[in-house]
């Protein structure tokens, strides 16, 4: 019976760490790199301790997002790459 609470917190950690990715992205997309990581916890709608906890400065926190930005990128990439032939991925993907 344990382990039901800890998956659960670990499932809320995961999701609030998105939620602040994603604040963190469209803050610095808004903002600038200015933007306080107290501004990005009222957005990403958590606490400050919750981005503290999870992305120590701004500069893990900005790392964090440009990481995800690739890794949507390559994701986006596959799924070109996957239903069309090779030169109309390639197109598709860059358009």
């Amino acid at each position: 019976m344990t382990a039901a609470p800890q998956d659960a917190s670990r499932a809320d950690a995961r999701r609030n760490r998105r939620k602040v990715l994603a604040a963190a992205s469209q803050a610095f997309d808004e903002q600038g790199l200015d933007v306080s990581l107290g501004a990005i916890a009222r957005q990403a709608g958590v606490g400050a301790g919750t981005v503290y906890r999870h992305f120590p400065s701004k500069e893990i926190l900005l790392e964090a997002v440009l990481v995800q930005q690739l890794d949507d990128l390559v994701e986006t990439a596959r799924q070109w790459a996957a239903r069309t032939d090779p030169a109309a991925a390639f197109f598709g993907f860059l358009l």
